[in-house]
C-alpha cells in the first residue's frame, strides 16, 4: 500500500508514518499545508490518502473534492479533530471513504489500515 499523509500536525504525521511504515507499507508523500497537499494529491499514485480537514486557513474538503472528481481515485480517509455531525456528513457527501476522529477513533483507523495494506500488496 502507498499512503499519502496530509495533515498540518508534525506529530500526527510522525505517528502515522511510524504505523504505516511498521506494517511494511510505503509513504508516498507528506504535506503539512493545503497547497503542498493539493499538489501531492493531484500527482500521487497513492492507494490511500489520510487527510485532515483543517489545513491552516484552508480546508481539506477542497482537496477531497478535487481528488474525488477524477475517474480513478484513491481511498480517502478523513482523520480530524473536527468530528461534529456536520463535518462527517459533509465528508461523506464529498465522497470520503472513511472518517475518524483523532481524539477517540485512532484505533479504528489503525484497524482499517491493516486490511487496506493487505489489499494493495
Amino acid at each position: 500500500m502507498k499512503a499519502l499523509l496530509i495533515d498540518d500536525s508534525d506529530d500526527i504525521r510522525k505517528v502515522l508514518r511510524k504505523i504505516i511504515s511498521g506494517m511494511g507499507a510505503e509513504i508516498a508523500g507528506e504535506a503539512s499545508n493545503f497547497t503542498d497537499g493539493l499538489e501531492l494529491a493531484k500527482k500521487s499514485d497513492a492507494h490511500v490518502i489520510i487527510l485532515d480537514i483543517k489545513l491552516g486557513n484552508k480546508s481539506g474538503f477542497d482537496i477531497l473534492k478535487k481528488v474525488k472528481s477524477k475517474k480513478k481515485t484513491p481511498i480517502i480517509i478523513i482523520f480530524s479533530n473536527y468530528s461534529a455531525k456536520q463535518y462527517r456528513e459533509k465528508a461523506f457527501k464529498e465522497k470520503a471513504d472513511y472518517f475518524f476522529n483523532k481524539t477517540d477513533e485512532s484505533s479504528e483507523l489503525i484497524d482499517l489500515l491493516n486490511p487496506l495494506n493487505n489489499r494493495f500488496n
